[in-house]
């Protein structure tokens, strides 16, 4: 079985010893080495990050290059926190549904020298969001994305788009129903994402697709947190909602109607995600298509489902059940 090697590598490389170490990098980027990989071993095929329930965490981003002895690969590990369990990860699963499967033991990252959050967050000292002082920021990362950004520029875009978000009536809404802590971390891959971790930098967002500008990906991430998901949700009409995103997508069509702009089909992460003109000009047949979906809606968040009820006349199929 391949494992992660110490940089740089003592003699015995090849026998598995590391368990755990400090990122010392001045930016929080680790780079760890690996024993036992193919020599054409590429990004495409291997890569070393946090393990999650169901394969490698999709928020943090691994590079590889040739080591400094021809059996060894160096990794280049971007979003890595105090305390994260990484090991090496190698590509499985089918072609429709690929996924990363675990390929060395664990190694436990101990602290990261540069993160003085890490300590603030400790102490209950993190900044807090004026508009709900249960959301806090956690700006560690931003210098490790491919287009760097401050800590306090990735802050001030977080707090732009809330800001936005608060204006209209269902966004502050759907602030006001936030009522346990919930930090905001930078997203901090070259490929343009967000979750419900929260996990987001407002700066990757301009509006390009329906449901991507800011302000809506940040409401999108904040539905996830005050539903409270117990059915997933279905697939129907040939649209996709990923089990979870069936709420999160429509509550933010309703937000975006409000805003004057295009509103999102499904969940796939394709250009012109547009709804379809007949569910557009007819949100009653929305909630009859989908009624199944709304059911469920309803129940994993009752609180959400009325505030999107009550609070607009526009398109808006909540108001039918």
């Amino acid at each position: 079985m391949a494992h992660l090697v110490p940089n740089p590598p003592p003699r015995d490389y090849h026998v598995p010893r590391l368990t755990h170490f400090t990122v010392a990098s001045r930016l929080g980027v680790a780079t760890v080495l690996a024993w036992g990989l193919p020599a054409d071993a590429t990004d495409a095929q291997y890569a070393v990050g946090p393990s999650t329930s169901d394969g490698m965490a999709y928020w943090t981003e691994s590079s590889i290059a040739n080591g400094p002895y021809p059996n060894l690969k160096k990794f280049t590990v971007k979003g890595l926190s105090k305390n994260d369990q990484i090991a090496l990860f190698i590509k499985g699963g089918t072609p429709n549904e690929p996924k990363w499967v675990r390929f060395s033991e664990f190694v436990k990252i101990d602290a990261i020298s540069s993160d003085h959050w890490a300590e603030r967050q400790r102490l209950g000292r993190l900044d807090s969001y004026k508009g709900n002082s249960y959301i806090q920021f956690y700006p560690f990362g931003s210098l490790q994305r491919q287009t760097p950004l401050s800590e306090d520029a990735w802050q001030a875009g977080v707090i732009e788009a809330l800001d936005k978000m608060s204006k209209v009536i269902v966004g502050g809404g759907l602030l006001a129903l936030i009522d346990k802590p919930v930090i905001i971390y930078p997203w901090i891959p070259s490929h343009k994402n967000a979750n419900s971790a929260v996990r987001f930098t407002a700066q990757d967002w301009t509006g390009d697709n329906p449901g991507e500008s800011a302000d809506e990906v940040i409401f999108h991430e904040l539905a996830h947190v005050v539903e409270n998901r117990q059915t997933p949700y279905v697939d129907l009409q040939g649209f996709k909602f990923s089990e979870t995103d069936f709420l999160s997508v429509n509550a933010t069509n309703v937000y975006s109607c409000l805003r004057g702009r295009g509103l999102r089909k499904d969940h796939r992460d394709i250009n012109d995600n547009y709804l379809p003109e007949k569910y557009f000009k007819a949100p009653k047949l929305h909630y009859d298509d989908f009624k199944a979906n709304y059911v469920i809606a309803k129940a994993n968040s009752i609180n959400l489902y009325s505030i999107l009820a009550r609070n607009s006349k526009l398109w808006n199929p909540f108001i039918f059940s």
